[in-house]
C-alpha cells in the first residue's frame, strides 16, 4: 500500500495489495480497496473492485487499471514456472 500526503482513511477500512491512494484522497468508513489506483482528492465511499482507476467527489470508475493487470499476470507466470 502507498498513501500519498494527507491521504486519509475514516474508521474501519479494508485495504488489500497493492492499493496507492494518491494526494488529498480520502476513504469512508467500512469500505474495501482491492488494488486500487485512486486520484488526487479523490473522495472513496463504496467499495472498488480490483483493478480499477477511481477519481472525482464521489469517487467513480474513470478506466481499468491495464499496468497492475499485466503486473499481476506477470507474477502468476513467474510462479508457475
Amino acid at each position: 500500500m502507498i498513501m500519498s500526503n494527507y491521504a486519509g482513511l475514516a474508521g474501519h477500512v479494508k485495504v488489500e495489495d497493492h492499493v496507492l491512494i494518491a494526494a488529498y484522497g480520502g476513504v469512508h468508513q467500512f469500505c474495501r480497496l482491492a488494488s486500487l489506483d485512486g486520484g488526487g482528492r479523490a473522495k472513496v465511499v463504496q467499495d472498488v473492485p480490483p483493478y480499477l482507476i477511481v477519481d472525482g467527489e464521489p469517487a467513480t470508475v474513470r478506466t481499468f487499471n491495464k499496468v497492475g493487470l499485466e503486473r499481476c499476470a506477470l507474477r502468476s507466470s513467474r510462479s508457475n514456472g
